[in-house]
């Protein structure tokens, strides 16, 4: 095992012999000669998986020795790794592991295997369902309630393929197929366009006849409108009000369910900062989203009871965070009377200061306009009523 020959006139490579593979690979250190066992690459980059146990007792990674409480994963990114259904797991590795953990959404309550290093690398979870549609989260809340055989959504047999259905099950030995058909596309319009999506359309009626072929019902589920009245009624309409005991459904419960978990991040920061961090300039900042973006999930969230948003104060708060960035970014300006330094203003001082101690009766934009326009030096006129302007920085 292990070293095998040098290759023919190369000094540098060496011909081993993987001690769990079985098979030659070319090791370019001379040291091979005196280890006494090699793996190739393929099998160290298997390094964290199960079967390759006998690799980690053999080549231990004595750099990346772990030690619980100073370098494990639980222990150095405890923000995250709480996250890990088996947290005792996340104490045997240290960072830059390529083993899968099994993470639980807080939200939504579904697992997940996710490398533990990519969680960390991008400092959150991303939830499955976070890509999903309203209405297609909506669906996956509604499920819940009921006892069905061979539950899958995303369901996509072989006879299907390239296309997909939204949901399938069985009930009372009778195969189903669920399809929440959104506002887009389904022979509606085309998104960003006027025009109808013929090609949707067709693709729906090929779906239907080859589910119709292999003896499955497909129940289509009219969600123009993302919300729980509309898409309620839609099901209540539907067959599957004969097929389900809808009385059991928590229509609220499903609403809140369907909300991506960044909406339900928002709100809960909002619900626990102080007043002078609610502006919803600072949340676009802190989420990386736009303003009119985390007003409207605080508009969803106060509908759904999961935050209070008070647009007066947002307003106000608004304001305040305005004034004081034009304040933080206003030029500064040197005033003289009759050639004698009076001091530093930015323009709002400076204009009040005016109004107290000059006779004009100027508009507040035309004493603005006089005052840049002596800094720059673009008229004859060197000075406002005895003033003289001149930019500071």
């Amino acid at each position: 095992m292990g070293f095998k020959h040098q290759l023919r006139n190369d000094k540098n490579r060496f011909v081993c012999e993987c001690d769990y593979c079985h098979k030659d690979f070319i090791c370019n250190t001379e040291s091979c000669k005196n280890w006494q066992y090699t793996f190739c690459g393929d099998c160290l980059r298997n390094y964290d998986e199960e079967e390759y146990e006998i690799v980690r007792l053999n080549y231990p990674r004595t750099n990346l020795k772990v030690t619980q409480g100073v370098n494990d994963l639980y222990s150095t990114y405890s923000n995250l790794m709480y996250l890990i259904v088996n947290k005792d797991l996340a104490k045997t590795y240290s960072y830059g592991t390529r083993h899968k953990f099994l993470f639980k959404c807080p939200v939504c309550g579904d697992e997940k295997y996710e490398q533990g290093r990519y969680v960390i690398k991008y400092k959150c979870y991303n939830c499955p369902n976070d890509s999903l549609s309203y209405p297609n989260k909506f669906l996956r809340a509604f499920m819940k309630h009921f006892d069905v055989n061979n539950l899958e959504y995303e369901y996509h047999p072989s006879w299907i393929k390239p296309y997909k259905y939204d949901c399938y099950f069985e009930f009372n030995e009778q195969k189903y197929i669920i399809e929440m058909d959104g506002g887009i596309g389904h022979g509606k319009l085309k998104f960003n366009s006027k025009e109808k999506d013929v090609e949707g359309l067709e693709r729906d009626r090929y779906k239907d006849i080859l589910a119709k072929e292999h003896d499955i019902e497909v129940i289509r589920i009219n969600c123009d409108v993302s919300s729980v009245d509309f898409i309620k009624e839609s099901i209540l309409k539907s067959q599957l009000s004969e097929i389900l005991d809808l009385s059991k459904v928590n229509w609220e419960d499903c609403g809140k369910w369907a909300l991506s978990n960044l909406l339900i991040k928002v709100c809960e920061y909002y619900k626990n900062a102080k007043d002078e961090n609610k502006s919803t300039l600072n949340i676009s900042k802190i989420f990386d989203l736009d303003r009119s973006t985390v007003e409207k999930y605080l508009n969803i969230g106060t509908e759904y009871g999961l935050c209070f948003y008070d647009k007066e104060l947002a307003n106000k708060l608004r304001i305040e965070q305005t004034t004081k960035t034009h304040r933080a970014k206003a030029h500064k300006i040197k005033v003289f009377y009759h050639n004698e330094f009076v001091g530093i203003f930015i323009m709002e001082d400076l204009l009040e200061y005016l109004r107290k101690n000059t006779i004009s009766n100027s508009k507040d934009r035309s004493i603005k306009d006089a005052i840049r326009n002596i800094c720059r030096g673009d008229l004859k006129r060197k000075t406002y009523f005895g003033y003289r302007f001149e930019y500071a920085d």
